[in-house]
């Protein structure tokens, strides 16, 4: 995880021991006096927004995987990856439809394990989770309604690839991602639409 919500670190840190916010705070001093992380207010009511630093990502990131960029990302890109890392944090403790996670593939490496060239106007997967019921899933966070607007022309294409597909949305967005993606995959699927989980974070 490259970024993370200072709310979320009790969970990462170990979800069966909870700690208090002091506590997190002094741990997130500590990665900070050691050049680790950087720490700042990005996001109201979520907590600092934790971001590695380019030492700390050579600490943490095996070299095999290390594609680590030459400039620091924009704010926008550490918000998403802390996104993606509470939702990833979620999906691992509660499982998909009664199966469990055995494995989380991050977009880097999908991107490096993947030799077909990306298609540009595919959205790249947040993750893939292979399940304990030998399914893979692809994960697809959207914090914006454009975001989920513009997953309508993919749905076919997703429901194809994957047998189950995660979208993970803001507790606000909900409901409009019900209107506008739930009605529109199960007329593309012709069933249910029970390979299409809503995620809220």
């Amino acid at each position: 995880m490259e970024a993370i919500f200072e709310a979320d670190i009790p969970v990462l840190l170990d979800p069966a021991k909870p700690i208090t916010r002091n506590a997190v705070r002094a741990v997130v001093r500590r990665w900070e006096n050691a050049g680790l992380v950087e720490a700042e207010h990005a996001v109201t009511y979520q907590g600092r927004l934790i971001h590695v630093t380019p030492a700390g990502r050579r600490l943490v990131i095996r070299a095999e995987l290390d594609t680590m960029p030459t400039v620091v990302p924009p704010v926008l890109g550490d918000l998403h990856r802390a996104l993606v890392s509470r939702a990833r944090l979620r999906i691992e403790e509660r499982g998909v439809a009664e199966a469990s996670v055995d494995e989380w593939v991050s977009t880097r490496r999908w991107r490096l394990e993947n030799a077909v060239p990306v298609r540009h106007e595919m959205p790249e997967p947040d993750g893939l989770l292979y399940l304990n019921d030998s399914t893979i899933s692809v994960v697809l966070l959207c914090h914006t309604i454009t975001e989920i607007q513009r997953l309508h022309s993919f749905l076919s294409v997703l429901a194809a690839e994957y047998p189950k597909v995660l979208l993970v949305v803001p507790q606000e967005l909900l409901t409009r991602t019900r209107e506008l993606i739930f009605g529109a995959w199960v007329t593309v699927l012709g069933n249910s639409g029970d390979s299409l989980h809503i995620v809220i974070i």
